[in-house]
Order: C-alpha cells, then structure tokens, then sequence
C-alpha cells in the first residue's frame, strides 16, 4: 500500500508536549478507546505536523460503529468530566469534516482545549481525513486507506460556515483569536474574527431585528435587510493586519453580541445553567482581554 506521508511517532509527540497536556491527551484517548463500539481515532491538526506550541489545541478524529452519538457523547462527557483541571465543554453541533463536535476545556494557564469529533463510522468515506493525522485506532485499516484516498484529491469540499449555536461558537472563536494574536497568526485570528462576524450577524437578525430567516443566500445584499445604523456599526468589526486592530474589532463584536443575547438566549444552547453561566462570564472576560490587548503599545 502506498506510504502516505513520513509522520512522527505517538511517543515523539508525547515527549515534546508538557506533562499537563500530555496527561490530559492520554486521558481523553483512554476514555474513547473504552466505549465498546469504537473503530477509529485519528489525531489532527498541529501535533501531528510538528507545529504545534503552548497556545495549540489537540484535534481527534473518533469513528463509532452506530448511529447512537447521542448516548456516545454523554458517556465521554461523564467520564471526561472526571479528568484532573477539567474546566467545562462546548457542544459545537455537527460539521461535515469533523462530525457531532465538542470542545473539551481544562483549566490550565495558558487554557488547554481539545476538540472532540464523533462521527458514524459507516459514513467514513465522506470525510476529509487530515493526511498527515496520527492513527491511533484502526478497524481492517478504513481510516488508513481513506487517507490514502482523501491524499489524491486536488481539493476538496468548502462548506459555509455554519453552527445552531452561534455564542457558544462565539467562544471557541474568541479563544482561537486570543491564541493565535499570542502566536503572530494574523491570518488566522483575521480566520476567526469573520465566523464572530457571522455569528453576530445572526444574532443581530434573529434576535435584535427579528428575522428567523438564516442570512444563508449570496445572492441577497445585505443592506437590502439591515438598516443603516447597524451597517455603519459593522464596519468597527473590520481590522487591519495589526494584532491590535484586530483586537479592537473583536472587542467592538463580544461588546456587541452581549448587547443582543441575555442568559436565557444562552440557556437555550445550551440547557444547562452552569455552562450558560460560565459562558456569559468568559463573554465579559474575553471582552476585558481584548480591549486592554488593543490599547497596548
């Protein structure tokens, strides 16, 4: 079979991480790996590629052999919850490259988050499967030739951004920004600020001009649906390539979307009072690093 890409060992990665993301990682995979109906754990993203530094978080890929994620999740959840610094979760919803998506927080200075993708595994072929990700668990090697396959393409689907749970997204956002401003990824916080910015601009619809409909055409102008007030307000949410541009217009977007969702908005994501509780108090945290960030020299 054709060798797909030179990728370090599992013990290589282990050795160059800290022992608190290392702990935290073998926990997490230990967890996974107990659920009877497993077939598949491929890690992604940073880690795998030998880039991966203090503010990166760990991306896993999880295959399970039944329809019932539901069930899944909530058994990961009880058992993850029992991890030594864990802080809380967020439920992203379902995204096409990565599955049901949960990103797991533990309390660590700088945060440490992993991301957590359950998917069907008999729906593999349908994903995008990272090349260069780490298998960790294979069943008759389908996350293996699916890499294979996934390696020919010339590309491959764009999907538009898209998530039912647009403040609890917001924070995930916010945290990748603050990370990557920390790193000198520009690009990438600039990445991040355009899905807060959409994320803003369905709350502002749904829930300030009370529209249900998704803003979701290309073909609809947006200042056919906006008034002029909130369009000259949108434009402060546009930065430069300047960590505290980008920070300003950050902090302009977190000022406004607490402006828009109140506590029950947030309940409403997430069905739990202390997590909607903890989200409204990370809005206002996040919203104080941010603007002290931008008014450094």
């Amino acid at each position: 079979m054709e060798k797909i890409i030179k990728k370090p060992s599992f013990d290589t990665i282990l050795n160059e991480i800290s022992l608190f993301h290392k702990e935290c990682l073998l926990s997490v995979l230990s967890f996974i790996k107990s659920v009877q109906n497993v077939r598949g754990i491929l890690i992604g993203g940073s880690f795998t590629n030998q880039s991966s530094d203090e503010y990166s978080d760990v991306d896993i890929f999880c295959f399970f052999d039944s329809n019932g994620l539901v069930s899944i999740k909530n058994e990961l959840l009880v058992k993850i919850k029992t991890i030594d610094y864990f802080e809380t979760f967020i439920a992203q919803g379902f995204f096409p490259w990565l599955g049901e998506t949960l990103t797991i927080y533990f309390d660590y200075k700088p945060r440490f988050s992993i991301d957590l993708g359950l998917s069907d595994f008999s729906k593999l072929n349908t994903f995008f499967i990272e090349p260069q990700g780490l298998i960790i668990l294979d069943f008759e090697d389908n996350i293996y030739k699916r890499q294979i396959e996934t390696k020919k393409l010339k590309g491959y689907p764009k999907y538009p951004f898209f998530t039912q749970f647009p403040v609890q997204n917001t924070i995930i956002s916010l945290h990748k920004i603050q990370k990557n401003i920390l790193r000198g990824h520009l690009w990438n916080a600039i990445e991040y600020s355009n899905k807060i910015r959409r994320n803003l601009i369905f709350l502002i619809r749904l829930y300030d001009i009370n529209e249900i409909e998704f803003l979701g055409n290309p073909e609809r102008n947006i200042e056919d649906i906006f008034p002029r007030k909130y369009l000259e307000r949108l434009n402060y949410t546009l930065p430069s390539l300047n960590p505290n541009s980008i920070a300003q217009c950050v902090y302009n977007m977190v000022t406004w979307i607490l402006e828009i969702v109140n506590d029950s908005i947030i309940l409403q994501e997430t069905n739990d009072i202390s997590q909607s509780n903890w989200i409204s108090s990370e809005l206002e945290k996040l919203k104080i690093w941010f603007i002290k960030y931008s008014q450094n020299d």
